[in-house]
């Protein structure tokens, strides 16, 4: 029985391969630089009749220049394509700035104030307070995401970072 059943499979497997030899890796085809040659390939990559026109006229419309209501820029046309884009997620990771000033530590209710014109304060009042050994002029800082909605930030030469909170 189970040699049958793999006398199956390997027939199907000899017969199915003369099909993908002529087939270009999808890997070699990335390294086309011409939209159409590239297109061709992974067509031929995955099998598919580079012929069929139906396909071929989804992909022409790219191609076409712009209409008029599209070329318009006038603000009130740039208002309404900027409709719904509010809910387009637009996320980053992370922020770097400067801090303006020196950095002297946090105390429990520290603001800074970032060259980007941007405020962060600190949030978490439990966090011991921190002091460098010396003043550190206009320090790179990261913000990054945290748990549940918070924001840490993290001074460039010290290794503690401490949550904070957006408020300008």
């Amino acid at each position: 029985m189970k040699f049958d059943r793999l006398l199956i499979i390997g027939f199907l497997v000899q017969s199915l391969s003369p099909a993908f030899a002529d087939s270009p890796a999808p890997e070699d085809c990335s390294l086309l630089e011409e939209d159409q040659e590239r297109l061709a390939c992974y067509d031929a990559a995955f099998g598919r009749d580079s012929t069929d026109e139906a396909a071929a006229s989804r992909f022409d419309t790219a191609t076409e220049a712009p209409t008029k209501a599209e070329a318009d820029t006038t603000p009130e046309n740039s208002a309404a394509a900027e409709f719904g884009a509010e809910q387009v997620e637009q996320r980053i990771d992370h922020l770097e700035a400067r801090l303006v000033g020196d950095f002297t530590g946090w105390t429990g209710n520290t603001k800074f104030r970032l060259d980007n014109g941007q405020v962060w304060e600190q949030t978490k009042n439990y966090i011991p307070n921190y002091e460098p050994r010396e003043p550190i002029s206009q320090p790179r800082v990261t913000i990054s995401r945290g748990l549940m909605g918070s924001y840490n930030l993290r001074v460039e030469g010290v290794k503690r970072i401490v949550q904070v909170k957006r408020i300008k």
